[in-house]
């Protein structure tokens, strides 16, 4: 008489069990990797789609204001809320640019997790091979991530030891420097580069 009823409360397990289970920071990295190789390896695909394919995926998955503060620095503390948003844009689309110049160099390989580490309720780092771009070398990849209302989003990728955050960071700093603290020109100075891609 029950039966239709402990029917689907199993179903409802397991489709919980499942979504749960896509939420792991792992299956979050997996996923990314996956769609970011499809974009790299889609030679029917024009560069413009792939362009706009990739920002898609930077805009969806990682975590771009807390990315942009932290290349930032110090000057975002000082910078206005326009100042920093038009920052985000422009760090974007100068990720976009040096990720689809990247694609042309050789072919990546697979992908596999090697490590899942919690660290806190809203902190995760997962570790994978990977490829680096500049030599083919095959090395570890950890990624590190941050949770919030809207799920799992990457807050940097930490290459063979090396931060991207940080390596972006150092070289804002030094824009900033040239350029005298003024942020709109360093802003400005990335659009150009992405737009020369």
């Amino acid at each position: 008489m029950h039966r239709p009823w402990i029917i689907a409360g199993l179903a409802v397990l397991i489709c919980c069990a499942a979504a749960h289970a896509a939420d792991t920071p792992s299956r979050f990295v997996a996923d990314t990797a996956a769609e970011a190789l499809g974009i790299w390896r889609d030679e029917a695909a024009s560069l413009a789609l792939r362009r706009q394919r990739a920002r898609a995926l930077i805009e969806r998955r990682f975590d771009v204001p807390k990315i942009a503060d932290e290349v930032l620095g110090p000057a975002a503390r000082s910078a206005s809320v326009r100042e920093r948003f038009a920052f985000a844009a422009a760090l974007v689309d100068d990720l976009v640019a040096t990720y689809m110049r990247r694609r042309d160099d050789r072919a990546p390989p697979g992908f596999q997790v090697i490590e899942e580490r919690l660290e806190n309720r809203r902190t995760a780092v997962v570790s994978s091979w990977g490829w680096r771009a500049e030599d083919g070398a095959t090395v570890v990849i950890d990624w590190r991530l941050s949770s919030g209302a809207a799920g799992w989003r990457v807050a940097d990728l930490i290459i063979a030891g090396i931060s991207a955050v940080q390596t972006k960071r150092g070289e804002v700093a030094r824009l900033l420097a040239e350029h005298g603290g003024d942020l709109a020109a360093v802003t400005q100075t990335l659009r150009a580069h992405a737009a020369a891609e």
